[in-house]
């Protein structure tokens, strides 16, 4: 029998790399979404995967959709915007904290293989070489939101024996990123050969590319008797402003087609590169695409993919 798999925050860049890869392997597909609009990825490949509309707050409706599909992988991606300007702290943690919360209630009577939660490391702060043993220093709402997940999940693991793994992401890039992203938006404007507008000051960066995230999120669903946090990320510092310019060289534009109109209050945080040992040795897990692999594939795909406007 196939295994079942609930996929929350489908609709996400991560999530549709993550959908379009399982499709690959024998499982049977359960996809949340909320808007019908977001589901244009999944056109050439719907009648694989069963989607579900559901808003993860209603937890009376949740639990139902629990109980009647008996999942068992979960992989929880939903999680609210990183410091996007609308959206304030009763927000994220109701986009974060009380989803993730109402998940666990309705999944605590069933026996699943694995919860993968997708962290960040937004609640690391400012830091190089920041492993999962570093004190906790996040600069934003959306950093606490994820701290707060974070220890709800150790908790219900204590209390529970859940067997839930946390892979705290670090800069994600790739196909399906967001236009208004840094690497997304660069590709957009130098394919256009238009002029690129760097709105905060140099800052370093830990980048990895999407197909790595997913291979780290497809690892964990597969190890037996494993828990606990452990970051995805490169550990490789890259400096914001250098990538842009790499992105235009590769697109053959000079580097004059990119100017600084800098707002400081977008500076929240000057680097964030991780340590990714933990994941080496204990998940047997580590990025394979250099930065170089990974702007190339992605410049390819948005070449090839100018329709979609996520």
């Amino acid at each position: 029998m196939k295994k079942k798999i609930f996929i929350t925050g489908g609709t996400g860049m991560l999530g549709i790399n993550l959908i379009h890869r399982l499709l690959k392997e024998n499982y049977k597909l359960y996809v949340i979404y909320r808007n019908k609009k977001k589901l244009y990825p999944f056109k050439s490949i719907k009648k694989k995967i069963n989607f579900v509309k559901l808003d993860l707050l209603n937890y009376s409706k949740l639990n139902k959709v629990i109980k009647k599909i008996k999942p068992d992988i979960v992989y929880h991606l939903a999680s609210s915007y990183f410091n996007p300007p609308d959206l304030d702290l009763n927000d994220h943690i109701n986009n974060n904290f009380f989803i993730t919360l109402n998940l666990l209630e309705s999944l605590k009577k069933l026996n699943i293989d694995k919860f993968i939660f997708s962290g960040s490391a937004a609640v690391y702060g400012n830091g190089q070489n920041l492993s999962e043993k570093k004190n906790y220093a996040f600069k934003s709402d959306y950093g606490l939101s994820k701290l707060l997940c974070s220890k709800l999940l150790i908790q219900h693991n204590n209390l529970h024996n859940f067997p839930c793994i946390e892979l705290r992401f670090f800069s994600i890039y790739g196909d399906w990123e967001k236009k208004n992203r840094l690497v997304r938006g660069a590709i957009s404007s130098a394919l256009r050969k238009k002029r690129f507008n760097l709105l905060s000051k140099d800052q370093n960066r830990d980048y990895i590319y999407v197909a790595d995230a997913v291979e780290a999120l497809i690892v964990a669903s597969k190890k037996n008797n494993i828990k606990g946090i452990f970051n995805i990320c490169s550990a490789k510092k890259q400096s914001t402003h250098k990538l842009v310019r790499i992105i235009y060289k590769k697109i053959n534009l000079k580097k004059n087609n990119i100017k600084s109109h800098f707002n400081v209050k977008t500076n929240i945080m000057q680097e964030s590169v991780g340590n990714n040992l933990k994941a080496k040795k204990i998940l047997k897990w580590k990025p394979k695409f250099s930065i170089d692999d990974g702007l190339s594939k992605t410049i390819s795909w948005v070449k090839n993919n100018t329709i979609h406007e996520n």
